[in-house]
């Protein structure tokens, strides 16, 4: 990943939009995290115990958003520093150089994808690389707000060690802040380069109260300066026509219903496994 993970990419002014009553999904870390669930679920089912996994299923879904994280980090930490079986006699064979799954996500993988970097890759690569960004942390951002006077914000990606504490997902997004209580959710711009190539998507904010008027602040000093006496008066009239305008637009001439705006994503070019699909159906930041 191109992203400097530790550093601040840009200094913007956002437009910000509060989220409301929106379901937001559980972000993961790595790659080792899926393979180590799968190797629990191939478990249970060459035991016979498929109603271990629905229980274990069901228990996840009880749980809170916070300990329901907590539990599937703490499994997945377990299951990395697991201790190799030793049971079988004999020299461990050789390692044989191989091109891992881990190589393939590292060298396809975008934070927005588009169908050119899909078309660059294999079918299994592209397949590999479109499942592994559909579940990646890519929802949440921390920022600097320490120059929200002058309306600036910097954006940057949470490290592992942050995405396995909630840093940003469950605390405040704000760097230095630990705030954990009536957190509220903004969506603003972050702008980027990778691959040389110049980015940009919406990523998450949670924020406290505090730092929320920071970034208001930061958003109100976006463009501010007193306007000329004519510029008032041409505005003000101006107002009123588009108020005119936008109740005629936001109905569909055809039938005169309200025209939607904000259409649902398709999802044709996820290919994830329909298990996995099951599980994570509901796992929801509370």
């Amino acid at each position: 990943m191109a992203a400097d993970p530790e550093g601040l990419h840009e200094f913007a002014s956002p437009a910000t939009t509060t989220l409301s009553d929106r379901r937001e999904r559980l972000a993961f870390p790595d790659a080792d995290f899926f393979n180590a669930f799968e190797d629990d679920v191939d478990e249970s089912d060459m035991d016979g115990s498929a109603q271990r996994r629905r229980d274990m299923e069901a228990a996840l879904v009880r749980m809170g958003a916070r300990d329901r994280h907590a539990r599937l980090m703490r499994s997945m930490e377990l299951s990395r520093h697991a201790p190799p079986d030793r049971s079988s006699a004999g020299p461990a064979p050789a390692p044989i150089a191989t091109r891992s799954d881990e190589d393939v996500l590292r060298e396809s993988f975008r934070f927005i994808r588009s169908e050119r970097d899909d078309a660059a890759l294999g079918e299994w690569e592209a397949r590999l690389a479109r499942r592994y960004y559909a579940k990646l942390y890519r929802e949440f951002a921390l920022a600097d707000l320490s120059r929200y006077r002058s309306g600036a914000l910097g954006l940057r990606w949470r490290t592992q060690g942050e995405v396995v504490r909630g840093k940003g997902q469950f605390t405040c997004g704000a760097l230095g802040c630990d705030e954990g209580a009536a957190l509220a959710t903004f969506e603003v711009p972050f702008r980027y380069r990778e691959a040389g190539h110049d980015r940009a998507a919406l990523v998450k904010l949670r924020l406290c109260s505090t730092h929320a008027r920071q970034l208001h602040y930061a958003r109100g000093r976006e463009g501010k300066r007193e306007p000329e006496p004519e510029e008032r008066a041409r505005e003000g009239s101006q107002r009123s026509g588009r108020r005119r305008s936008r109740s005629r637009s936001d109905r569909s001439p055809a039938d005169g219903r309200p025209r939607s705006r904000s259409p649902q994503p398709s999802g044709a070019d996820l290919e994830d496994d329909a298990d996995f699909q099951k599980f994570l159906q509901g796992l929801a930041v509370g």
